[in-house]
């Protein structure tokens, strides 16, 4: 009777371990693991047809041996073994998936960022440029003044001043209002 309840317990793991296994495969479907899983599948199906055999004998032998104690006992703790590996495997399996995603999640914001930086630098370039013509300019202007300052004790005998005032004053205001 032991036997029969210890080989039955054993039958009842490895259909819990279908389950599994067959939880497993989905979840690793594009994966070449996945093909292995069947076949794990497919070896626990034939487990459990060699189990529900040696319950049949069980059944309609009268006498049950020492042996027979021996091979029930292995079968359970063999259906448990089962289980526990295929527990194993789930988990590992579902921390790497998640941890996966994780990686996947942080590598997905490490661009985000690259992205932020390079557009900062584009931006950066930019306004280097900018700043630099607008230097360029203003050293026009600079030497522009000096010569009309150098000029000027002439310039103010022909009534000439007012006019070259105006026209750098026009210069500057206009260059004030683009840096604004």
């Amino acid at each position: 009777m032991f036997n029969m309840i210890l080989v039955s317990a054993g039958a009842i793991i490895l259909f819990y371990s279908t389950w599994l296994c067959y939880k497993l495969n989905n979840s690793v479907k594009n994966n070449t693991a996945a093909n292995h899983y069947w076949v794990l599948l497919a070896l626990i199906c034939l487990f459990i047809f060699g189990y529900l055999a040696f319950f049949a004998r069980l059944i309609y032998s009268p006498v049950h041996t020492t042996n027979e104690l021996l091979v029930s006992v292995i079968f359970f703790f063999g259906a448990i073994f089962v289980v526990t590996v295929l527990k194993i495997n789930n988990r590992l399996i579902y921390d790497l998936m998640r941890k996966s995603a994780d990686l996947k999640k942080l590598n997905s914001d490490i661009e985000n960022k690259n992205l932020e930086l390079r557009r900062h630098t584009e931006e950066l370039k930019s306004s280097k440029q900018k700043y630099k013509e607008r230097s360029m300019e203003l050293d026009k202007t600079l030497d522009d003044f000096y010569t009309l300052r150098l000029g000027m004790a002439r310039d103010i005998k022909e009534k000439i001043l007012e006019e070259e005032n105006k026209k750098i004053k026009e210069r500057l205001d206009k260059l004030r209002s683009e840096n604004d």
